[in-house]
């Protein structure tokens, strides 16, 4: 938020300025490969099966130098309103009521006052006279032939004209002040840009500024289009027409052949459509009209036919007006040309007039669209802050202050009910219509303005040039025309200037207004029936009575005019108008009533109502709060100081399937919307954040709203249900149910403002409290990281059927990988989403002790030196995911060494959920949780099963447990190879990585065939295991009192050659258990040993030459310069995948990787595996890319068939952080590479995921992944916990690093 003084009114132009790199700035060509390989490599090579690649690729990192420049944004505008005065008070720009007087039919000066006396009889408070400048020729006084000098014909009855310009305008003065002073009125004249006499003076000393084509040279085709038509007619006589007339129909076809052929055709007119453009924008801001005048003493300025100008022409003759308002008369036929008009040059209000509707449908929507807010608008009581301003002018500092964002809207208007330059009622319509015409604009919210002559029923337009006629002067213009009306609508319309609140409605021949002040919630409701010519002799009636509910009315006024003589009575002398009667038509019928939605005042119309009649009542609601709105806000905070996060997660979140398995309930229905994403505040805030900016009241919920109290009842009965797991809710409880029971006596037009107001206002400190119980680091964020924190309130919930622990009676709060998928019961937690998630999600939010029962729940169901794929609350876990053991260790480390904790952590004593022999027995039989173990013990215990092997069958193997699976993929084996200390596991049969899509279609035969088996030595297990090694033997040297084991022993027999052999020194020795001869391998030995065999089991060289030197098999190689996904797989190729696992293993273990290998390959990630917001699964290169899931296809291709593609070319949202924080691991050599990195890669992969999270999510998450080119996938959960965890580590990670290295990012 930025603050800058308005100090004058007018137009106002913003932007934001900001530094980004050069746009001539280059990029390298990728990374020099003899910086890699030494020698250039071969072109990859692939099949294109495919067919879909895609089309989003990032440039390359940028490695040695970056330049800068400052830029600025796009401009925007907005227009700060003048404050009028009369006579020292404040007229609303919506209580101006503006009357146009012609200058020449006033007379001379010396007989104004009398005419302006009458016209605030009649309750005008403002005077718009024409152009009052010396005519030309024409004698129009929009043909000025002095633009400097006041018309003569203002002084006619002197003796002697003033002589000087100085002594006119002392005298208009006079006129003026008086004018302001004694019948409280301001004035207002016209600005006349291009239009000049053609006698004048001016242009004789200017031919320039006249029309020629020098300075118009647009108009070079017109000129030779007349000039080839001027010539043809003076030959006409050659083309045989009889008396060179056209006497018929076929000659007049015979002079367009002509025309066509001679002159259109022979001018190639196609060439004026080619132009040169240079220099072009500087002429236009040369051009500068000097002869514009505008003033006089008055209070505003009207432009005349603005859409003749140019904005910038008219921008610079403005720029000096400060203080007064300025009405605009556009013809642009754009409401996007009026807005750039509007916005550049200040204009006030646009000029509309009502008799330009061609039926009460138009009318009523030129009404609505003229100005003013739909009733129970809920922009600015929604979206106002508490905030401080200073203003040093003033001298005030951190002044207290609500803060509301500007909404866009459309320009204001002047309504007319006629302009002096259209026609009359009677020419238009009907003369009785101008009663009812004039009632309609009253209502209007807008400023209002009216012509002399349409109270006194002038029978035609007159004409401005030529009409020598006076204004006859009245003694009592009360009693003329409808004067007696329009003298009360205009008054009630300046008491009514703050009433900014409307609701319009047309019923066949009627419309209806009612207007209402937003605070008091008064209003005055006005019924009219238009005198249209088709319906000026119709008998017509309501469709039915008006209802009025939940106030009380009160008759105003009702009147009828009947025009006495169709014709005008002449004058040669004045202007007069037609004889009339206006007749009171007296009170409506107005009875108490009451129906099934309440009590109601029911209106029907008055005896004679008829066309070109109107009533007015006024409305008062009963039984409303007036200081609702500060109730509502009022103590919002209060009943959430006593929440904890699992409390706020039932009244934030909570998907359908989460409330049905925990209270019994779905989520709320909108009719012609759907069920709400969540059931709590968040649910409806992903509709109240469209509503609210946009003021959408027709939105589905709002009308639900209005119908019914449904939603309102909702809201509290779900927490009254929650409140049994959670008593502390009682509080919000009684909150909610004192504001929702005064909202219910509400109109049910207001109820949808106000529902909005509790939901948001209670939303924003339910929010606060969450962001406040976490890090302390998180108290004042806002924005994405703020977003990204609630995500983790958002996916951690108590939930029955998916309990941390087998116990119902223990509610411990778990971890969804997503929602709304993995929302409850067995597939709720997953061992690697959640330690994959935990360091993002719990710990750089320091949730502590949520982290800590994950961590042990998990710990306390190892079985076979595994952690469980799938917890289903410790009951019947599945042990079928490789890596869930590994990411489960990272955790534990990643706690140990952010908590306060620390490494005491690991003597924490957990119960094992089964017993020393293995046996899977059920968890409630006497020997489930009847041992314990250490943290650190469990640790130990996952090192040493892997070292020793492990093979087992899957517990209750079948089609019971996996209806897809084949038999062979429920064997579990896991080994180490001692040559090289890699982790080997899996079978082509079954899925043991997070890429773990089985193949389920009998149509495409793919059933039991894992689409990416993955099997061999996955890269990021290797990662995490030379992590979690290098983490034990420091542990071990350091911390032998909380990590009392050096290594494991493994079989003499199982080591074969391994260099640990050759290495080995006397303190390993060789120990002799049951006969059989263990080898302790120290935990620093494995780790070396994998260091050194892994980049040549996993880098593939860029030059093929080389490929001896790794273990390379040249046949299946599709990419080079990139690290392998797997090694020692048994499908053919799979290996050779180019995937984005590696960026895992990166940032999980960087030590593995040669700098300029990561960085090379980290170059290809880029180019070819980043998408918009997540990272391809597969390089598009590969025969199996497929980019887009559907889990519902059922073709018979097996790559394909029931989402079979599933991790074979999506982009997974989760990768997307790693790959980031990688980056920051690799590219920091120097401050130049690192700011590149922030800038060009990580600061703008933030802003799309931020603009996803916040714009387009309506789940408030970052989703599981997306198709290609970050497109959206109907199949993914829309949020998923990795996702949103892994960039809560990125930020974590770029805080550490910019502290840690003192880098300053400009």
């Amino acid at each position: 938020m930025c603050e800058f003084a308005i100090l004058y009114p007018g137009p106002y132009q913003y932007y934001i300025t900001y530094k980004r790199y050069k746009k001539t700035a280059t990029f390298s060509n990728r990374f020099n490969q003899t910086e890699v390989d030494d020698e250039e490599g071969e072109m990859e090579r692939g099949n294109e099966t495919c067919g879909m690649k895609p089309t989003i690729s990032f440039p390359d990192l940028r490695t040695s130098t970056f330049e800068m420049e400052t830029a600025k944004s796009e401009m925007y505008y907005f227009l700060a309103e003048p404050r009028l005065k009369i006579k020292g008070e404040v007229l609303e720009a919506n209580g101006i009521v503006l009357k146009t007087m012609h200058p020449g039919w006033l007379g001379p000066l010396s007989n104004w006052d009398r005419h302006l006396k009458n016209t605030s009889k009649l309750g005008y408070n403002m005077v718009h006279y024409l152009p009052i400048q010396a005519r030309g020729d024409s004698g129009s006084p929009y043909s000025i032939y002095d633009q400097m000098r006041i018309s003569d014909e203002l002084f006619s009855d002197l003796k002697k004209y003033p002589e000087t310009n100085e002594k006119r305008y002392k005298m208009l003065k006079v006129v003026l002040d008086k004018m302001e002073q004694e019948h409280g009125m301001l004035g207002v004249t016209d600005i006349v840009w291009n239009h000049t006499a053609n006698n004048t003076k001016w242009l004789e000393e200017h031919p320039e500024a006249g029309y020629n084509l020098k300075n118009s040279p647009h108009l070079r085709a017109a000129n030779e289009i007349d000039a080839m038509l001027c010539k043809l007619s003076d030959g006409i006589e050659n083309y045989g027409f009889g008396k060179n007339t056209i006497e018929n129909e076929q000659d007049l076809d015979k002079l367009m052949e002509i025309i066509e052929r001679e002159v259109i055709q022979g001018l190639n007119l196609w060439e004026f459509y080619v132009i040169d453009a240079t220099g072009l924008l500087k002429e236009v801001q040369d051009y500068i009209d000097n002869e514009e005048k505008g003033g006089y003493g008055g209070s505003g300025t009207r432009i005349d036919n603005e859409a003749g100008k140019r904005h910038k022409e008219c921008d610079h003759s403005l720029c000096q007006a400060t203080n007064g308002s300025g009405k605009s008369e556009l013809f642009t036929g754009s409401a996007e040309k009026d807005d750039i008009y509007v916005s550049r040059l200040g204009i006030n209000s646009l000029i509309r007039e009502s008799l330009s509707a061609w039926d009460v449908n138009e009318l009523g929507r030129m009404v609505y669209r003229n100005g003013g807010k739909t009733v129970g608008s809920l922009d600015v009581d929604c979206l106002e802050v508490e905030d401080t301003f200073t203003d040093e002018n003033a001298k005030l500092h951190n002044v207290p202050c609500m803060v509301a964002p500007i909404r866009a809207a459309l320009p204001d208007a002047m309504f007319f009910d006629q302009t002096h330059d259209n026609e009359t009622p009677s020419q238009k319509r009907t003369a009785e219509d101008a009663l009812s015409n004039a009632a309609v604009v009253c209502m209007s919210v807008s400023s209002t303005g009216s012509v002399h002559g349409y109270d006194e029923l002038y029978e035609k337009q007159h004409d401005i040039v030529h009409e020598k006629r006076k204004y006859f002067y009245h003694e009592n213009p009360v009693d003329v025309g409808i004067g007696l009306a329009k003298k009360r609508l205009n008054l009630l319309h300046r008491e009514i200037a703050t009433f900014d609140e409307v609701f319009v409605s047309t019923d066949d021949d009627f419309i209806q207004v009612h207007r209402i002040n937003p605070t008091t919630r008064e209003g005055y409701l006005m019924v009219a029936q238009p005198a249209f010519r088709r319906n000026s002799n119709k008998e017509s009636i309501l469709s039915a009575p008006i209802k009025l509910y939940d106030c009380e009315a009160e008759h105003v006024m009702s009147y009828k005019l009947e025009i006495k003589n169709k014709e005008n009575r002449n004058s040669d002398k004045y202007l007069t108008g037609l004889s009339s009667e206006l007749i009171d038509l007296g009170p409506p019928y107005l009875k108490n009533n009451q129906d099934e939605k309440g009590s109601y005042v029911e209106l029907r119309l008055p005896p004679g109502f008829g066309p070109g009649s109107f009533l007015i009542v006024k409305t008062v609601l009963t039984n409303f709060r007036l200081d609702l709105d500060w109730k509502i806000k009022s103590s919002a905070e209060v009943p959430f100081l006593c929440l904890d996060l699992a409390a706020l997660n039932t009244v934030l979140y909570r998907c359908e399937v989460e409330e049905q398995d925990t209270v019994g309930i779905g989520s709320y229905n909108i009719p012609g919307v759907g069920p709400l994403s969540y059931c709590g505040y968040e649910g409806w805030m992903t509709h109240l954040r469209h509503i609210i900016p946009n003021n959408d009241l027709g939105h589905p919920l709002c009308n639900n709203l209005r119908d019914g109290n449904w939603a309102l009842d909702y809201v509290v009965y779900r927490l009254q249900k929650y409140s049994v797991i959670y008593p502390k809710l009682s509080h919000l409880i009684s909150w909610l149910t004192e504001r929702f029971a005064l909202i219910k006596n509400a109109p049910s037009l207001l109820v949808p403002k106000y529902f909005s107001m509790v939901i948001y206002f209670s939303y924003n400190e339910a929010k606060k409290r969450a962001i406040n119980l976490m890090n302390p680091d998180f108290a004042t964020v806002t924005g994405f990281r703020a977003s990204l924190a609630m995500t983790s309130v958002q996916l951690v919930g108590y939930t029955p059927s998916a309990s941390l622990l087998p116990n119902k009676e223990m509610k411990v709060p778990s971890m969804a990988a997503g929602l709304p998928h993995f929302a409850s019961h067995h597939m709720r937690c997953w061992g690697r989403d959640i330690f994959i998630s935990l360091d993002g999600l719990l710990l750089t939010t320091h949730r502590w002790e949520e982290a800590r029962e994950h961590l042990l729940a998990f710990a306390s169901v190892l079985h076979n030196g595994l952690i469980p794929n799938l917890l289903d609350s410790g009951r019947y876990p599945r042990y079928n995911a490789r890596d869930a053991t590994w990411f489960w260790i990272q955790a534990v480390q990643d706690y140990v060494r952010l908590s306060p904790e620390g490494t005491k952590f690991l003597s924490v004593n957990v119960r094992r959920r089964f017993p020393a022999t293995e046996e899977y027995v059920d968890w409630n039989d006497d020997l489930a949780y009847s041992r314990s173990s250490t943290v650190a013990d469990i640790v130990y215990e996952i090192l040493q099963s892997h070292a020793t092997g492990i093979s087992f069958r899957e517990f209750n193997a079948g089609h019971r447990l996996d209806e897809h699976m084949t038999d062979p993929g429920f064997n579990i084996s896991i080994h180490v190879d001692w040559d090289n200390g890699l982790l080997f596991g899996g079978n082509i049969w079954n899925c043991g990585t997070w890429m773990d899509k089985m193949g389920s279609s009998e149509n495409a035969k793919n059933r039991g065939v894992p689409s990416t088996p993955r099997d061999g030595a996955a890269i990021e297990i290797v990662a995490l295991l030379f992590n979690c090694l290098r983490w034990v033997s420091t542990l071990s040297a350091e911390n032998s009192k909380d990590f009392p084991y050096t290594g494991v022993h493994v079989p003499f027999s199982a080591l074969g050659e391994s260099p640990l052999l050759k290495t080995c020194s006397s303190s390993q020795s060789i120990d002799h258990t049951d006969d059989q001869k263990l080898f302790l391998v120290d935990f620093g030995s494995w780790a070396d040993l994998i260091l050194s065999s892994f980049e040549k089991h996993f880098w593939i060289p860029i030059n093929p030459k080389k490929d001896q030197r790794y273990s390379v098999d040249t046949s299946h190689v599709l990419r080079r310069g990139i690290y392998r996904d797997t090694f020692g797989s048994a499908v053919p190729g799979a290996d050779y995948c180019f995937r984005p696992n590696l960026v895992v293993a990166m940032v999980i273990s960087p030590r593995l990787f040669i700098t300029k290998h990561a960085r090379y390959c980290l170059s290809q990630v880029r180019r070819l595996l980043q998408g918009p917001l997540g990272m391809r699964t597969l390089d598009p290169l590969h025969p199996n890319y497929n980019p887009n899931y559907n889990n519902d296809d059922n073709s018979s291709n097996p790559l394909l068939a029931n989402g079979a593609n599933y991790h074979n070319g999506p982009e997974w949202l989760w990768q997307t952080g790693f790959y980031l924080r990688a980056l920051i691991k690799f590219f920091n050599s120097n401050t130049d590479e690192i700011i590149s990195t922030f800038y060009d890669v990580i600061h703008k992969s933030a802003f799309r995921l931020n603009d996803y999270i916040s714009n387009k999510s309506s789940y408030r998450g970052l989703t599981e992944l997306t198709n290609i080119d970050g497109s959206e996938c109907v199949f993914s959960n829309p949020t998923q916990a990795w996702s949103s965890a892994s960039i809560l580590a990125l930020l974590r990670d770029i805080d550490t690093f910019v502290l840690e290295y003192d880098i300053k990012l400009p």
